[in-house]
């Protein structure tokens, strides 16, 4: 490599981290290794490595919590690549952390792929990390009240149909009443009049023997094929939100448990992805020692 072409790689180098610097400013958000774990590994299970990262200032007060984080660039120093084809970005309302108290300081994990044997380091990785504050945008939330109204059957808003988002909710009473109705249509071997081919697949993990649906719990059947969708809430009548507990996904299905049972007077909240409330925060590590 000539001289000149190594000042301008040199210059090139600086230029990227100043801008990637000056992004990470204007969102007032640090990003730091905190911690780095290692299970290189010649088998197929449990291989991988894993960074912890701090991110750092005034603005994460405001988030409601991290979104996804993204990683389009993960190499060692041999040059092997470490972006898995496992999803190391979650985004979704059961993949969606929430910060739960305010602060100036919060962790993420992310999960690459096994280093090399000889690597040492892992020479670059390059991202970002979506931070999601719904209060900057008002069409970020929909509040359904008395949604329980239309337990059963797609909840009819404008604004989830804009989005191509489809949200349907069961309870206990209403799960058991169409899992009788299923089985004794699988009895007959008559396939639902209501049931169009693309759901065939999503009722027969919904009314496996493996899903169950308790008092204080809700199923929710969920199509949301951009992601839209962050988060779901439920709360009383007087704003206060249920305790969420347990959770059992299956690909568009999800049971989620409550402290509580749901009554009729409770509101359902969705939060939903717009330019307005993400905030992206560029993610620029390198030369991370393996240990």
């Amino acid at each position: 490599m000539s001289k000149t072409q190594q000042i301008i790689e040199a210059l090139f180098t600086v230029s990227c981290i100043w801008t990637a610097n000056a992004i990470a400013q204007t969102t007032n958000v640090h990003v730091m290794v905190s911690e780095v774990s290692d299970r290189r590994t010649t088998g197929q299970f449990f291989a991988g490595s894993e960074i912890k990262l701090k991110l750092v200032g005034d603005a994460l007060g405001d988030i409601r919590g991290v979104r996804r984080i993204q990683i389009t660039k993960a190499v060692d120093d041999t040059g092997r690549n470490l972006v898995t084809d496992e999803k190391i970005s979650s985004a979704g309302p059961f993949g969606f952390e929430r910060i739960g108290k305010v602060s100036s300081q919060i962790e993420q994990t992310v999960k690459l792929g096994n280093p090399a044997r000889k690597a040492s380091v892992i020479k670059e990785i390059i991202g970002n990390i979506e931070l999601y504050a719904p209060q900057k945008d008002p069409n970020a939330t929909v509040t359904v009240k008395n949604f329980t109204a239309q337990i059963g059957s797609p909840l009819a808003l404008p604004d989830l149909r804009q989005k191509n988002i489809e949200i349907t909710v069961l309870n206990k009473v209403q799960y058991e009443k169409m899992k009788k109705e299923n089985d004794e249509r699988a009895a007959k071997k008559t396939p639902s009049p209501e049931i169009a081919d693309a759901l065939v697949n999503v009722f027969k993990q919904l009314f496996s023997g493996f899903t169950r649906v308790g008092e204080n719990d809700l199923a929710f059947i969920i199509n949301d094929p951009n992601s839209a969708l962050v988060d779901i809430e439920i709360n009383d009548e007087h704003g206060v939100a249920y305790k969420r507990g347990g959770r059992m996904s299956s690909e568009r299905i999800h049971v989620l448990s409550f402290d509580r049972k749901i009554d009729d007077k409770a509101q359902l909240v969705i939060f939903l992805a717009t330019p307005k409330s993400i905030t992206k925060v560029p993610l620029l590590l390198r030369d991370i020692l393996l240990p």
